[in-house]
């Protein structure tokens, strides 16, 4: 028999199946342990080496462009990402402090909602929501749902709202931080109790997980609603009380009832505070304020919660004598400037390096996220700028929102945006004639009235903004930990859950330090419930009716558990202890649950210590069973 017939009458069996595929399926970090010169031509073949990709091809810059020839070159360039890191942590900064922080109050008024409802809902949905929409676009990948999804929630519930309580001491809202608490350890328990009985959720247990949720949500609005009742009632019993004969009983039951109204009052609704910066700026003697960050306890009352008038900044240039476009154009490079010259001059060499850093930020940021901030001068409007924002934002977001929801692994996505870049084209059909119309209605010295409006588009594409530099911290840290060789379910334990986080982490802490320290904590706790019942359960759902398969503890997975039955357990244990005064103390002491955590995963990793999951049984070979 000849080689051709042979070649012929051969049938591939699995293993050379297997070796066609091999670079569909092979991890791109196998290339760690190729030569250094076989390294390029293996990254341009690996399709996984994509997948690793958000916005930059940082693997295949390492090794074709840069061409690391030698460890010493990829501790260079590792280095250099750890830069590029500290740029998009910047970029996240800026974005939600300037640009996420003040629509988010802004909507929270609008809706007549108070500090603690407005951080469940809105705060933790857009928190939560685009790591949720990722992971759920993202349901063919193996990896493990229930720890990543524990170790967040430790991460953000333990260390930032631990970070909260240090950064900015406050009086806790004290039935709905326990309310919170409690239905947070139900949904713990009852998704392990689930997990525990077959290893799996089936539909009425997502259900009931669903129920869980939503009757948290329907308890935090009933609440509202039901305070504010309370609220009308107390001020008609001290109206009759008022006329009745005065005596010491009427007198002291009046007070009674004016303390329980300021009680309520306090979270009655949210309003437009001022921030510190702004304090400091108007104040003659920046020493004299008292709301300047201090490494020792204070107490919550030593800075006062100064509202804005919002009516007074949105007419401070009203003049009826200038025309409509005054100042249009100046206006308009005003706004798009990066660097305030006036604070260029009066800084130093390093102030101004780290106006340099932010300003392609700052200059990106302004041309495609409209400002709406009741306690600037006319709410941040720019005319000329906000108008060209209408056609701008929609159509940026829309093209790439569809090249990074859509599009597959294996691409690079700057080359669907040949195909998506229509759908944005169509949102000019609309956007345009209304840009036109807001441009021929509206005048440069005052914002319009439908200026609230715009804090749709803000929000938008500040989510967009936030998720997309969130997703590349986390490509950046997960090619440092593969070069490096770390392992993924180690990485993903730790670094993940950190990056998955980091959204929360920041943007909680921006709106604590500008003195909605109760908004900031119940988003840390509501944000953390709702990934570990809605992101999990929806995961869950969509990975199974697909037929892909699901992974769902590792080691680590019942210690993050462990941990956050404890941090759930001793906040509420220090809550009531310190009559709900969240001190620096207690933000110390949850950071260090979390830290308690991680040093508990490295001794694992290390095999110090045993984790708290069960070892397998393996069966004797000889016991015939």
């Amino acid at each position: 028999m000849n080689s051709t017939a042979f070649n012929e009458s051969y049938d591939p069996n699995g293993m050379d199946l297997e070796f066609e595929s091999f670079f569909e399926q092979v991890s791109c970090f196998i290339v760690t342990q190729l030569p250094y010169d076989k390294r390029c031509s293996f990254v341009k073949k690996a399709a996984n080496c994509n997948d690793n990709t958000n916005f930059v091809a940082y693997i295949k810059i390492m090794f074709c462009d840069y061409n690391c020839k030698n460890k010493f070159q990829e501790l260079v360039f590792m280095s250099i990402l750890v830069l590029f890191c500290l740029e998009m942590v910047l970029w996240l900064g800026i974005v939600v402090n300037i640009f996420y922080s003040p629509p988010l109050k802004v909507i929270s008024q609008l809706c007549h909602m108070n500090e603690h409802l407005a951080g469940v809902t809105f705060l933790a949905f857009g928190n939560s929501t685009p790591n949720m929409l990722s992971d759920l676009f993202e349901y063919e990948d193996e990896a493990p749902v229930i720890p990543g999804v524990m170790s967040a929630s430790l991460f953000i519930s333990m260390f930032t709202g631990g970070l909260i309580c240090y950064l900015r001491p406050f009086k806790m809202n004290q039935h709905a931080t326990v309310r919170d608490l409690l239905f947070f350890l139900l949904g713990a328990t009852t998704l392990d109790f689930f997990m525990s009985n077959d290893n799996m959720l089936t539909k009425t247990e997502c259900w009931i997980m669903f129920s869980i949720y939503g009757t948290y949500l329907i308890v935090n609005i009933v609440d509202v609603q039901l305070m504010r009742k309370a609220m009308k009632r107390i001020i008609i019993e001290i109206e009759v009380l008022e006329h009745e004969m005065e005596t010491p009983a009427r007198q002291k039951k009046i007070m009674a009832l004016r303390k329980k109204y300021k009680y309520f009052a306090e979270d009655e609704r949210v309003d437009i505070l001022q921030t510190a910066a702004g304090r400091l700026i108007e104040s003659n003697d920046a020493q004299s304020d008292s709301s300047k960050f201090t490494f020792t306890t204070t107490r919550a009352t030593t800075y006062r919660r100064q509202s804005v008038n919002v009516e007074a900044n949105r007419t401070h240039a009203v003049d009826p004598t200038k025309s409509k476009n005054h100042r249009l154009f100046r206006e308009f490079f005003e706004s798009i400037n990066p660097i305030d010259c006036h604070k260029w001059r009066r800084e130093g060499i390093f102030i101004r390096t780290f106006y340099i850093a932010q300003a392609p930020i700052m200059f990106i940021c302004a041309l495609y996220i409209p400002v709406v901030d009741y306690e600037r001068p006319k709410h941040g409007w720019s005319k000329l700028l906000n108008c060209l924002q209408i056609v701008l934002n929609p159509a940026l977001t829309l093209t790439v929102g569809q090249v990074f929801i859509f599009r597959k692994k294996t691409t690079i996505w700057y080359k669907r945006v040949l195909y998506t870049y229509k759908y944005g084209a169509y949102s000019c059909v609309i956007t345009v004639p209304v840009a036109i119309i807001v441009f021929i209605q509206s005048r440069t010295n005052v914002p319009p009235y439908y200026h609230w409006v715009f804090t749709i588009m803000n929000i938008s594409g500040c989510l967009c903004m936030i998720y997309q530099s969130a997703a590349e911290i986390a490509v950046i840290l997960d090619i440092i930990g593969g070069i490096l060789e770390v392992p993924s379910d180690f990485m993903a334990i730790t670094v993940g859950s950190m990056t998955n986080g980091l959204s929360d982490l920041v943007t909680n802490v921006v709106m604590a330090l500008h003195g909605y320290e109760k908004m900031a904590y119940a988003a840390a706790i509501g944000s953390s419930f709702f990934n570990m019942i809605i992101s999990t359960s929806l995961l869950y759902v969509i990975k199974n009716y697909t037929g892909y398969s699901v992974t769902l503890f590792t080691k680590y997975g019942i210690n993050a558990y462990t941990f956050l039955l404890l941090g759930l357990a001793m906040t509420v244990f220090w809550a009531y202890m310190l009559n709900f005064q969240a001190r620096r103390s207690v933000g110390i002491f949850c950071m260090a649950i979390y830290a308690m955590f991680l040093l508990f995963t490295v001794l694992i990793e290390k095999s110090f210590i045993h984790s708290y999951s069960k070892d397998p049984i393996i069966d004797d070979t000889y016991s015939g069973k």
